[in-house]
């Protein structure tokens, strides 16, 4: 009797700490998505603003729920009236439309072989956000040549489609493709965990981005943190280090 309740007792803490996670991811997207509608306003302003605002979502570990934080984001900007457009840049691995639930008929490869144009492969997904999908489980899209990158990016250029912002979800690590992508965007969000391996990642992808780029502004969100508190841990970490080794802001 007593083991059962504490079995009881162990799996309502659980559901307690997933909850109060699930509720800092909530916080956290909500508040990326006042910044970027702050930002917006600063720079001119909608529908003043020439080009749309830009921003990556990256990280340099897998598994960190990079996906579902731009996912999420995308959906708040769209609910505030933005037109958003969400490209899977992970292009080898891609994985949007699985958690979007959505089975597109074509994908960025179509494109990139000159089979369809970027119309053809966009679909519509939740509160009317537009997604370019790529494909997974295709080595060819995972290894682009710099000529393949640029030729994509042209495209994505000269497309008459109107977006108030691109966001962008990256691939994890410091391959040709996720630094290519990074380097195009205002904005560059990356995604950590309290799990030492995704903090020590994390600081080799600004750490390369930085020396290699010159990127110097980076901003942090911590995600499946047990608490604010935890997550503010994961970012005074990884602040102290970038700040005694690396010239570059860090934001929380």
């Amino acid at each position: 009797m007593i083991d059962d309740l504490d079995n009881q007792m162990a799996t309502l803490k659980k559901l307690a700490r997933e909850r109060e996670a699930e509720a800092a991811q909530q916080d956290e997207v909500e508040q990326a998505a006042n910044d970027v509608m702050a930002d917006i306003a600063n720079t001119s302003g909608l529908p003043d603003r020439p080009v749309p605002y830009t921003l990556a979502v990256t990280s340099g570990k897998g598994g960190v729920g990079k996906t579902n934080i731009t996912v999420n984001l995308a959906a708040n900007l769209a609910r505030k009236g933005l037109r958003v457009l969400l490209i899977d840049a992970d292009l080898g691995m891609a994985n949007i439309d699985v958690v979007l639930n959505l089975t597109p008929k074509y994908n960025i490869q179509d494109v990139m072989n000159g089979n369809k144009e970027l119309d053809d492969v966009a679909v519509k997904g939740p509160h009317g956000i537009t997604i370019l999908p790529a494909a997974s489980g295709v080595a060819e899209l995972a290894e682009l040549s710099e000529a393949q990158r640029l030729s994509l990016m042209d495209r994505i250029d000269r497309w008459h489609a109107n977006f108030d912002v691109v966001l962008v979800d990256t691939g994890a690590g410091i391959s040709p493709n996720v630094r290519f992508f990074i380097l195009a965007v205002e904005r560059i969000l990356v995604v950590a965990t309290p799990d030492p391996a995704s903090i020590t990642d994390a600081y080799a992808l600004m750490k390369v981005m930085f020396r290699n780029h010159r990127i110097s502004r980076f901003e942090l969100v911590v995600n499946q943190a047990s608490s604010q508190r935890e997550a503010r841990e994961v970012f005074k970490t990884l602040n102290r280090v970038a700040d005694r080794f690396l010239n570059i802001h860090l934001s929380y």
